[in-house]
């Protein structure tokens, strides 16, 4: 391509999300030096491409540093450096939650996702049930299948049952397998009998071919 034009922004923007597809750090990596070496602009578009591959190819400080360095920032590249940094860096996706509502962002069903898993995995189950709360009644988002698994997720890991059985009630719509079984394996390592047998039976009903038992 070179031989015959100059590359654009949505060159690299491509390129770079083809390394993040496959994990291709060091690819990226010299994209970026390539972007850099011969003077284009990294714009909110090419930030937001390098955040993302840098994030997933899990070099985080590459992508804080991207991230920091750039002025203007839309939804997106806040939901990419925010999902990133969910796994290892929960306390820094909650400091940028704050920081994005500051701008004025409004948030999405990513933002949430990403603030939700932060939560998990800092074993904030408290802060993690407001934020969930929050959505609908402060944001007007409706929580997606992703946002209950990840609840379910952080109530049983925390070991609050009671919640749990009263979060899966509540549910608009009836739990996936994943969830049941997640909710199953829960009770059998907290000793919840009601919730499990519940689960037990909803999980033997939704697959007949399994034979299971609380």
């Amino acid at each position: 391509m070179q031989w015959e034009t100059q590359p654009s922004k949505f060159t690299f923007a491509t390129l770079l999300a083809a390394c993040a597809n496959i994990l291709a750090f060091e690819q990226g990596r010299q994209s970026h030096a390539f972007i850099i070496r011969n003077g284009y602009e990294i714009d909110i578009v090419l930030a937001g491409a390098l955040v993302d591959m840098y994030s997933k190819c899990r070099c985080l400080d590459y992508a804080l540093r991207v991230f920091e360095g750039t002025s203007s920032r839309d939804i997106v590249l806040w939901n990419s450096i925010m999902i990133g940094c969910s796994h290892k860096k929960g306390v820094e996706v909650l400091k940028f939650f704050g920081l994005m509502q500051e701008t004025n962002i409004k948030p999405d069903h990513v933002t949430f996702q990403a603030v939700l898993t932060a939560c998990l995995h800092e074993d904030l189950v408290e802060l993690g049930s407001q934020y969930f709360h929050s959505m609908s009644t402060n944001y007007g988002i409706i929580p997606r299948l992703e946002h209950y698994e990840i609840m379910i997720e952080l109530l049983s890991r925390s070991n609050q049952m009671d919640e749990l059985d009263v979060f899966v009630k509540e549910m608009p719509f009836e739990p996936t397998i994943p969830m049941l079984t997640r909710v199953l394996d829960a009770c059998r390592k907290h000793g919840c009998m009601r919730l499990g047998n519940r689960a037990a039976k909803q999980l033997a009903e939704l697959n007949s071919s399994s034979e299971l038992q609380f």
